[in-house]
């Protein structure tokens, strides 16, 4: 629980309804813990409901980086050797933006990622603290705060597990159900839990998940996965405006590829259709409140590109894209107004040229524009001069 930011309240909550629920004989819950002003802790969730923090098993570390990949890796060796299991999942709790490592409000420069330029000229330029995952104060001013990037993320998990994936890896975080994100951790886990909407600062429910692995200890990841999402989506008002996707990692290579077939039968038809797809963007399912709302859910942006272009290519390669959604999509689901064209996984989807122009070094350094490059190549055919 990455907290050392403006989550610690909250942090301190989800923390109490873990508590209020407490673990089982067959169920050991670690969590670390790093509140700001206050340091880093671990602790053990007792096997009895409703210990208070204070008498809590603990272990108080100091002041910590949660930016910092190697905290991950150590936190994921520890809770490993200590209680060793048969099946292990991972909740990643913290704010969240997708595979985006901070929010340029001035769409101008050429912002890279974190280790490319100072944290003065980041800050500069963007206007705005990063929002990315394992945000972590420094206590010396934004200048100085940490952050995982997608590959700091990624290098955390490897390091940690060393080599044997977790049965569930959740993301407590906003817009992490995104093919971006989840093709950089697809070899970590059997199944992800994620969400492509914003997630509201409640959160997971705890005392709803933690209940149920604790009446079904022995079950596999997928029905844990299930229980996850569908106990988000009915806790709260329905009017709010939740998504929650459980993700089939093995199928993700194969999405991705169909996802850089389209963006090439696409790109084929630029400039000469530009007005078309720029025109079905419009529509486009979005995520987001913020900004230029830049997060679309992938399906249906291929659908209505397609529909606007009328082209055979096109169409065959969203036919392609559509199966392979349905077979890495197990679960999705949603709650509140204007959700109707999500499928459970979004994509990167810039509004303007000058945004693309700010994050287009960044989006290079993502496996999947390193593997799959005709989204790419899309991005860069239409936003061409």
């Amino acid at each position: 629980m990455a907290a050392d930011n403006d989550l610690a309240s909250q942090g301190v909550r989800d923390l109490e309804e873990m508590l209020a629920v407490g673990a089982s004989p067959e169920v050991a819950v670690v969590v670390l813990f790093d509140r700001k002003h206050r340091g880093a802790t671990r602790y053990r969730i007792p096997s009895r409901p409703g210990v208070s923090r204070a008498r809590c098993p603990q272990n108080k570390l100091g002041k910590i980086n949660m930016g910092d990949p190697a905290t991950l890796a150590d936190f994921l060796r520890w809770g490993q050797a200590q209680l060793p299991a048969r099946r292990r999942a991972l909740i990643l709790w913290d704010h969240g933006d997708g595979w985006r490592p901070y929010n340029p409000l001035n769409p101008s420069g050429g912002l890279r990622t974190k280790r490319h330029f100072s944290a003065r000229v980041r800050v500069q330029r963007a206007g705005m603290r990063p929002q990315y995952i394992g945000i972590d104060d420094q206590g010396r001013g934004s200048l100085d705060d940490d952050w995982l990037d997608m590959g700091e993320l990624r290098q955390g998990l490897a390091q940690g597990l060393g080599g044997r994936p977790l049965d569930l890896l959740g993301f407590d975080a906003c817009l992490m159900s995104q093919l971006e994100v989840l093709y950089e951790v697809r070899d970590t886990a059997s199944v992800i839990v994620g969400s492509e909407e914003e997630m509201p600062l409640t959160g997971l429910p705890y005392r709803e998940v933690l209940g149920y692995l604790n009446q079904h200890t022995d079950t596999p990841p997928g029905p844990f996965a299930e229980a996850i999402a569908k106990s988000f989506l009915a806790w709260g008002p329905r009017r709010t405006r939740r998504t929650h996707s459980i993700i089939e990692p093995k199928e993700l290579t194969q999405l991705a590829r169909t996802t850089s077939d389209f963006g090439d039968a696409v790109a084929e038809r630029l400039p000469r259709q530009r007005a078309e797809v720029l025109s079905a963007l419009k529509g486009v399912q979005r995520y987001s409140t913020k900004e230029s709302r830049e997060y679309a859910d992938l399906l249906d942006t291929a659908k209505k590109i397609a529909r606007s272009l009328k082209h055979r290519d096109v169409s065959r390669s969203v036919e392609a894209l559509e199966e392979a959604v349905g077979k890495t999509v197990r679960f999705n689901g949603t709650t509140g107004v204007r959700l109707e064209g999500s499928h459970g996984i979004s994509v990167y989807m810039p509004r303007r040229r000058s945004v693309w122009d700010i994050y287009r070094p960044s989006y290079h350094e993502l496996e999947f524009a390193k593997d799959c490059g005709g989204w790419t190549r899309f991005l860069d055919a239409l936003f061409a001069e």
